[in-house]
Parts: C-alpha cells; sequence; structure tokens
C-alpha cells in the first residue's frame, strides 16, 4: 500500500502518457479498431434520426499531469453540466474488491458547443483514494462519437457513460473528471463513498434509484461490460432524476445487513440543506438478492407539495434509537407535470412562482365571518374525507380572499373565523381537533415553500392557538406530545424563513406545554446562542442535560457555551466524558478543540497536546485539529514539531470532509424525531373522529 502522499507521485510520474496518443488510436481505422468495435455492443442502433453515429469505447493507458492533478485537488465544478450516481455491487470480486458501478450524464448542448463537427472524442477518468491518499482504484476511458448523426442524437438529452471500477471495502473518496478532448470544457466531481464488505454486518442503503425518464440519451458503456450492467434487474439509474412532483414517485433501493428493528425515513431538502418534507414512504415490493447479502425493495413517494425547481433527496436508515446507520441522497428535479425532458434540457428549472393551491381571483368585498365559517367546514369536510390536498387549496383560497378584501386585518379575521369552528369542533369531540391542527402545521411549511411567508405567519399561528386549545384538554382526551411537536415544528419553519423573534416565541409557548420537551430546548437554546445570550442558553442546557442526560449534542453546546461565557471548570467537567469512541464523531472533534483550549488557557501544554493526538487518530475531520496541535507545540517552544504537524495539514488539503464545526453552527438535527411523520400518523387516526364531529347536530 503506498504510503501517505504517494498518490500525487504516482499520478504525475508513473502515469506520464499524455491524452493526445491515447485518443488519437480513435481515428486509425485500421483492421484491429474495426474488428473491436464488431465485437463491442455499445454501436448506436436505436436514435430517432435517419442517420445514427457510431460509439466507440476504450480504455486509455493513463492520463495527462494536469489531468491527474485536477483528480487529485478534491476540487468540483467545471464548465460542462453533468451529474453522476454511484451503485455498488452486492458482492466481492476474487480479490476482495468490490465493484462499483458509476452512471454519468453529460448536458448534450453543453457537449457540442464550438464549431459544427461529426466528431466528439471524450475522456472520463475516475480514481478511488484512500484516508491515506493512495490510490487504491482507477478507471480511464476513451469516447469516441462520430458520424453524421452526432448533432441530432446528442440533442435530446446527452451522452450517458456507464462504468465500472473495482473498489477494496473501506472509505473512499471517488473522484471523476470527464473532459472534452481538444476544448477546455470538463466536469469535475467528487463522491465520498462507505463501502462495508456484503455480508459484514454493516448496514448499508444506496442512493434512490429512478428509472431514466424517456429521453434519449446517447449511451456509452465501458469495454466488457455486459448489458445491462445496472444496479439492478434492468434499471438503468437516473443520475438526477426529473420528477411530477403531483404524482406518486415510485424508486427502487438496495438495502444489505439492515437490523430488524431499523426503518428507513426520506426527507426533502432545499439547495441551502434545510429539510422542507419528510415524505411517507409505502414499501411495495421487497425482494432478496440471490447471494442472499442484500434485499431489493421498490419504493413509493406520495404527491408532494411543493414549487417546481431542485432538491435533494434523502434515504436514511434509522434504528430504534434514531441513530443513523446509513443515509444516501440524490438530487432530483421537481415538476408539476409530466416530465418531457431531462434534466439536461430543463438548464434552470423554471419557478412558476404558483401558490400552492389558491383561487385565481379573488374579490375585494370583505366576507363575512358567517361566509368563512361555511368555506372552512366545507374545507374540513374534504380534510374528514381523505382529501388533504383539496382541503388546503380550499382553505389557502379562503384565507387569499380574506387578506385581498383586507390586508390590515386580514389575519385577525381569518384566524377569528377558524378558530371559532374548532372551538365548535371541540365542544363536539376533542379529538377532532388534532387534523386540524396538523393541516394548519403542514399549510405553514407549504406557504413557506412557495415564499408566501405572510400566510405561512398566519398558519403558524393558527397552529399555535389550536396547539393551545388541544393542550388545555389533556387530561380528558391525553394527545401525549403532539402540540408542542406542532408548535416546535412551525416555530422552526419561522425562524428558517427569517423571523426568529416570533420563532422564538413559539418555541417558549412550547415549553409552557412542556417544560421538558427535547426538541423546542435544543432548538430555544440554539437561538439564544445566535444571539450572544449565551447565559439564557446555558440555563435551557442544563435544563435539557438535566431532561436528557444522554445526549451528546446537548452536553456539547452546554460545554462550548459555558466555556464562552467564562466557566471555564465547569465546561471541561461537563466536556471530558464526550471523548468516548461511543460519542458521534462531530461532537467528538469539537470536544477535543474545546477541552485542549482550555487546557492551554491553564498552562497544561502536555495535556492538550495529547487530547488533540488522540483525536485526531480517531476523526475524519483532522486538519483543524492538526492545526491546533501546531500551534499547541509551538507554544511549548517545540518549532520542528509544530512545522512538521503543519506540513500533515498541507498534504490533506486535497481531502474533503464534512466540517464538525459547520455542523455545530447550522440548527440542531431535528429529521431523527420524525415530527412529519408523527403528526401525519396522528391525522390519519383521527380523521373518523373529525367526519363524526361535522356530522353531529350539536355542531350545526
Amino acid at each position: 500500500m503506498p504510503e501517505r502522499g504517494t498518490a500525487r507521485c504516482l499520478l504525475t510520474s508513473v502515469f506520464v502518457a499524455l491524452l493526445l496518443p491515447g485518443m488519437a488510436g480513435f481515428g486509425q481505422a485500421n483492421e484491429h479498431s474495426e474488428t473491436e468495435n464488431a465485437k463491442h455492443p455499445m454501436a448506436v442502433e436505436s436514435i430517432s434520426t435517419t442517420v445514427a453515429p457510431t460509439v466507440r469505447v476504450r480504455a486509455l493507458d493513463a492520463v495527462g499531469a494536469h489531468t491527474a492533478a485536477l483528480l487529485l485537488s478534491g476540487q468540483s465544478g467545471g464548465n460542462l453540466p453533468g451529474a453522476m450516481v454511484w451503485c455498488a455491487e452486492q458482492d466481492t470480486d476474487e480479490e476482495g474488491r468490490v465493484g462499483v458501478l458509476l452512471f454519468v450524464e453529460l448536458d448534450g448542448d453543453a457537449l457540442l458547443e464550438g464549431p459544427p463537427s461529426d466528431r466528439l472524442p471524450v475522456v472520463i477518468a475516475a480514481y478511488a483514494i484512500d484516508e491515506h491518499d493512495a490510490v487504491i482504484g482507477h478507471l480511464i476511458q476513451g469516447v469516441l462519437i462520430e458520424g453524421e448523426g452526432l448533432q441530432a442524437a446528442l440533442a435530446p438529452a446527452g451522452l450517458k457513460f456507464i462504468g465500472k471500477i473495482a473498489i477494496p471495502p473501506g472509505t473512499v473518496s471517488l473522484r471523476l473528471l470527464v473532459r472534452v478532448h481538444g476544448t477546455e470544457r470538463f466536469f469535475l466531481t467528487r463522491k465520498e463513498l462507505h463501502l462495508p464488505t456484503p455480508g459484514s454486518g454493516i448496514a448499508a442503503v444506496s442512493a434512490p434509484l429512478f428509472a431514466s425518464p424517456e429521453v434519449e440519451w446517447l449511451e456509452a458503456r465501458q469495454r466488457g461490460l455486459s448489458p445491462p450492467a445496472c444496479c439492478v434487474d434492468e434499471l438503468v439509474p437516473a443520475a438526477v432524476p426529473v420528477l411530477d412532483a403531483t404524482r406518486p414517485m415510485t424508486f427502487v433501493a438496495i438495502a444489505s445487513d439492515w437490523p430488524e428493528d431499523a426503518r428507513l425515513m426520506a426527507s426533502v431538502a432545499i439547495g441551502q440543506g434545510r429539510t422542507i418534507e419528510q415524505p411517507q414512504l409505502s414499501i411495495r415490493q421487497t425482494r432478496l438478492a440471490d447471494n442472499g447479502k442484500s434485499e431489493t425493495m421498490e419504493i413509493e413517494i406520495p404527491p408532494i407539495d411543493v414549487p417546481q425547481g431542485a432538491y435533494r433527496l434523502t434515504l436514511q436508515l434509522l434504528a430504534n434509537t434514531s441513530e443513523e446507520l446509513a443515509k444516501r441522497s440524490l438530487p432530483v428535479v421537481l415538476v408539476h407535470g409530466e416530465p418531457t425532458t431531462g434534466w439536461a434540457g430543463l438548464r434552470k428549472p423554471a419557478d412558476d412562482g404558483s401558490r400552492p393551491v389558491l383561487a385565481t381571483a379573488v374579490s375585494e368585498e370583505e366576507p363575512k365571518n358567517e361566509e368563512l365559517q361555511s368555506d372552512y367546514l366545507a374545507a374540513l369536510q374534504m380534510l374528514a374525507e381523505g382529501k388533504g390536498k383539496d382541503a388546503r387549496r380550499a382553505i389557502a383560497e379562503l384565507e387569499h380572499k380574506v387578506f385581498a378584501a383586507d390586508p390590515v386585518f386580514g389575519h385577525d379575521i381569518a384566524c377569528r373565523a377558524e378558530l371559532q369552528v374548532a372551538r365548535a369542533l371541540k365542544k363536539v369531540n376533542p379529538q377532532s381537533l388534532l387534523p386540524l391542527l396538523v393541516l394548519h402545521h403542514n399549510m405553514c411549511h407549504t406557504y413557506a415553500a412557495y415564499r408566501e411567508h405572510v400566510f405561512s405567519n398566519h398558519s403558524a399561528m393558527v397552529t399555535a392557538e389550536l396547539a393551545k386549545i388541544v393542550w388545555s384538554g389533556r387530561k380528558k382526551t391525553p394527545v401525549g406530545d403532539i402540540a408542542e411537536t406542532a408548535l416546535t415544528s412551525v416555530a422552526m419553519e419561522l425562524i428558517h424563513g427569517g423571523n426568529p423573534i416570533t420563532g422564538g416565541d413559539l418555541l417558549e409557548r412550547a415549553l409552557k406545554l412542556n417544560s421538558k420537551f427535547v426538541p423546542a430546548l435544543m432548538n430555544l437554546a440554539a437561538l439564544q446562542e445566535r444571539c450572544d445570550r449565551r447565559s439564557k442558553a446555558v440555563d435551557l442546557l442544563q435544563k435539557l442535560v438535566a431532561t436528557d442526560p444522554d445526549n451528546p449534542e446537548a452536553r456539547l453546546r452546554l460545554g462550548v457555551n459555558l466555556h464562552r461565557s467564562g466557566g471555564r471548570d465547569n465546561a471541561y467537567d461537563v466536556l471530558q466524558p464526550l471523548l468516548q469512541r461511543s460519542t458521534p464523531e462531530w461532537i467528538r472533534s469539537i470536544t477535543a478543540q474545546e477541552l485542549a483550549h482550555i487546557l492551554v488557557k491553564k498552562g497544561r501544554l502536555d495535556e492538550a497536546e495529547f487530547v488533540l493526538i488522540r483525536a485526531i487518530d480517531n476523526v475524519a475531520d483532522q486538519q483543524t485539529l492538526a492545526i491546533q496541535l501546531s500551534w499547541t507545540q509551538e507554544l511549548a517552544g517545540r518549532s520542528a514539531d509544530a512545522t512538521a504537524t503543519l506540513v500533515r495539514v498541507e498534504q490533506d488539503v486535497g481531502r474533503r470532509v464534512d466540517s464538525a464545526r459547520m455542523k455545530y453552527s447550522r440548527w440542531p438535527d431535528m429529521d431523527r424525531y420524525g415530527f412529519q411523520s408523527a403528526l401525519r400518523q396522528v391525522s390519519e387516526e383521527r380523521l373518523g373522529d373529525l367526519r363524526r364531529a361535522l356530522e353531529s347536530r350539536d355542531l350545526r
């Protein structure tokens, strides 16, 4: 195994053959190349043009030094739009390596930029780099497309390359570069792979695998890969699926070594990583693989009410303790209606700015309270019948009608009518209010997704009032923690939407209902910390740790805030237990940094150095720790050791790992609490109560 740093020497000195000679071989019409192409199954036969181009794929011996340097840099980007999804095979080869299939998609319009030509040479290079910066697998392929039909073949979508790289199990950084030969156009990406040995007992899940849309990708396969060469069955997955969000969406996932009590959860996030939807998954079919080491699941996602645009779909495998066992994600484009093109044809997806479910015209005449109540009851009838989307549409129309007629007092008018109906329903059956609570909670999130923040605030305040009504009847009718769950969820929506004052107020309301509700304590403490109100943050976190002493993130945040507010000794006592291996890695990393800083301030440099060295050997986010170690060694008067430590940091510059400090700076992760799934379940269970309450004569 090459030692640390050997990869750079290996790729710049051993891989000395330049790209040009390798590609030139494609242009030689000799007997040998024609024989190879006749045996190779990659000639395109079904393109909707009168003349189909010829596609030739061959292995190249090496890449140029510049290409190798780009791959080793760890960067992503380029001026050639592209995407890649990978899928691990569920068995190992004779050398114990895992086969990883790569599905690479390249934008056809970008490939065709420049003077018209009937010849397009492309080089595709991928390297697998282990934790010691050694190259442990590589794939170098040349693709030549030529012929009169080239332009027409690439125009509908682009080029789709399917290849395979063999990688030893472990944690691997996969680097991929695609370059159009003879131009400056390239696509550069990287993926961090965690490849357990199949059958090892370590849980794993594939990315959501959606079938490619009905668009004509020009396909090229690595030599030696017999069709279909897919992850499962004959499915060739889309690297960036374009999905109709108004209809159920079906995908396939491959799972291995799952504990019996594990559960699968999905989330949809916008660009900055904030979850906006947790759709309920329906596993339609499960099939055990022939080798018995994995199973294939066909999974359906219900329609999602979000604006058109780019999102990220994440699958999480959680233990019954909510500990994350495995996670994979995939970029998706959600549209309203049947997709007519792939992602490459969309360029920047249009956001039509449409409201979720609103009337095309509204009256300027202020509606009467009786009329509003009647319309609201009609919407609730739809909800009781299981037509949740129609109910949201009707209520959104009602609310927009009120706000259009009276922009100043529209909130008060709509809120009064909605809550009068809610109080009447409570008298008939308090349980009938739970679907209403969930309905307005969901509308808050939907309005926010469509950037209608005035209406999102309105829905949040209605949710808060409904939560108060629901909570007031808890002695007669137990409701669990559903009221504070809904309050905390909408509070965080308002905070993410730029309204921390109202969001903080709702979190405090949630704590008035339940002073020990962990998610509200955690988020309110984080809000106080961001506002530099550390004494208030400490008070909340001390309550949180007393309520949930085994919560490592709560203990970390308490220690950090104690340290920043001058309580150095108390901070040390709180943080020190977090160094144990069972603590999540990112928390251990920050804990080591904080403890070392405290020890340095106390003049205990040897102890600080020991803490940092021990942490560096056990976490992936090593660069920050190594810089702090160098600083500590410099303080101790050991300049040579400090310099050597910094050299190590420089060697690791190309590695990309999740920053522990960046994770800390984000809002606490609430996905594991499953707010949306819990609220959805309660609503579905109580729809019968709502239906009977609406039919009651007492309500009339």
